[in-house]
């Protein structure tokens, strides 16, 4: 019993230890310095934030287009009411969240000039208050160089990026199988289980790849 329980545990840490074993390789590899670990950093914190969005705006959107409970008739207009403030806040969070990083890029870029980054950070000045240029600038200067990087980072925060998805998919199932607590059955979620993480992981990295070649 014992002999299974630690297995279990080491296996609930092999996306950890793959996701550190990338960033260590990384590093090691391409001859980071202070500069790039910095950057890394920036864009996997703009990245991770609107994957967080995403995901619970997708739960929601599962959760409410799978309740039984609601007539037929009216689910179509709980759905569009769902997305309708959903697209509200995204419009809300764009503008904040976006605003800090871009504020945060201009300061770093002062600091922290990397080759073919906007020089002392002007075109991220003109993003503060734009998201499609700031994500524009991110895909065009980051995501090249470090988009291994991001992957490792999904991999490691993949618990609390997609916990509020996953909540939807725990509670649907909880309704139609009758369980009271859904928490019995997020103990044996997929986020634990290396498996599927390493599939979906190495589909990551090879886009990664074909992207940077």
């Amino acid at each position: 019993m014992m002999a299974d329980i630690e297995k279990n545990q080491v296996l609930r840490l092999f996306p950890d230890i793959f996701a550190f074993g990338i960033c260590l390789g990384l590093a090691r590899y391409l001859r980071w310095d202070t500069t790039d670990l910095v950057w890394s950093l920036w864009l996997s914190s703009l990245t991770l934030g609107y994957l967080t969005f995403f995901s619970a705006f997708a739960g929601g959107v599962y959760y409410v287009s799978r309740q039984k409970k609601f007539p037929e008739n009216r689910r179509a207009s709980d759905i569009l009411i769902v997305i309708a403030v959903g697209a509200f806040f995204l419009a809300f969070f764009s503008f904040h969240f976006g605003a800090f990083h871009a504020g945060h890029a201009s300061f770093l870029s002062s600091f922290f000039p990397s080759e073919g980054m906007p020089e002392k950070g002007k075109e991220f000045g003109q993003a503060f208050a734009n998201p499609f240029l700031l994500w524009a600038l991110a895909f065009s200067h980051l995501v090249m160089p470090y988009g291994l990087f991001l992957v490792a980072v999904i991999i490691a925060e993949r618990k609390h990026v997609f916990r509020h998805l996953l909540k939807g998919f725990y509670a649907v199932h909880a309704e139609s199988t009758g369980t009271s607590n859904p928490a019995g059955v997020e103990k044996k979620n997929l986020i634990a289980m290396p498996i599927p993480w390493l599939i979906l992981c190495c589909g990551l990295i090879s886009t990664s790849c074909a992207c940077i070649c």
